[in-house]
């Protein structure tokens, strides 16, 4: 009877989602043109920061870890 009245002892954990986010991200490049500006992406530094647009994130799955461990105590794919 004494089990059943215990409650249960809230713990932390680490929830890592995988999804892909749409973000924006702002590159500072010196070129002579808008198309060479372009193709010199590769090379450029980013200017700001990302800036996520998390209302169109497509959540692709959840793990949840115990604080401190690497062992899943729970998933979920969507």
């Amino acid at each position: 009877m004494n089990q059943k009245n215990q409650k249960s002892i809230p713990e932390y954990y680490t929830v890592k989602v995988e999804a892909e986010v749409p973000t924006i991200i702002t590159y500072r490049v010196l070129a002579s043109s808008p198309e060479e500006a372009i193709e010199r992406l590769q090379y450029a530094s980013i200017s700001e920061p990302v800036k996520p647009n998390l209302a169109k994130m497509k959540k692709k799955n959840a793990k949840a870890y115990r604080q401190g461990t690497l062992e899943i105590q729970a998933s979920k794919k969507y």
